[in-house]
């Protein structure tokens, strides 16, 4: 599986190995469903495609806070590239390539078709929150096992992970429950918030 970063070029391609191949359609699945099919001849004996941007049409970001799961309408893609002599026969099998398609971009130095196997999704190393306030951690739910919470070497809190054809984010947080603020944390237990300037002060 391939990880794609739609906001950075990536390519698929395939060579025309027996010399014999006039030219090459690539089809362009999301979520299941046939999306494009783009016929592009043979060049110096291989055929390539760019295709961050097209995949990028159907990237359409959600957050379901009950699951911490990182939601996208159009998640999972899959490439298939099929060679063609001019006669209209196939020439091999095709190449495909699969994965979840990616709201990111590489840096210049990872070189071309930038993608990761990191499962820790951010890239600073250290996190500040207040004492009492809770805190998500993003991670990639098909490159981690677990995520331990630790305080003064004391295990707090440990989740296990499991992996996902569908969803590739999960955000684990330091407790059982997760909350974006003081009001958020009374109106998911099923309290009555009534604002004041006292609180809205405090």
């Amino acid at each position: 599986m391939a990880n794609i970063f739609v906001r950075s070029p990536f390519y698929v391609s395939k060579k025309d190995l027996g010399g014999t191949a006039a030219y090459g359609i690539l089809t362009i699945q999301v979520d299941g469903a046939t999306v494009y099919t783009l016929r592009k001849n043979i060049s110096q004996t291989y055929v390539l495609f760019e295709i961050a941007e097209l995949l990028r049409d159907y990237l359409n970001i959600a957050y379901d806070p009950d699951t911490n799961f990182y939601q996208t309408h159009s998640e999972t893609y899959q490439t298939s590239i099929q060679l063609y002599t001019s006669a209209n026969a196939t020439v091999g099998s095709p190449e495909v390539v699969n994965g979840f398609i990616i709201d990111a971009y590489g840096n210049f130095e990872e070189g071309s078709n930038p993608t990761t196997t990191a499962g820790y999704m951010q890239s600073n190393d250290i996190i500040y929150k207040l004492a009492d306030s809770d805190i998500r951690i993003p991670v990639d739910r098909n490159n981690t096992t677990s995520v331990t919470f630790l305080y003064q070497n004391n295990i707090v809190y440990s989740k296990l992970i499991v992996p996902s054809l569908a969803y590739v984010f999960e955000y684990v947080s330091n407790g059982v429950n997760a909350y974006d603020s003081f009001k958020d944390r009374v109106v998911q237990l099923e309290g009555s918030y009534e604002p004041t300037n006292v609180l809205l002060t405090f």
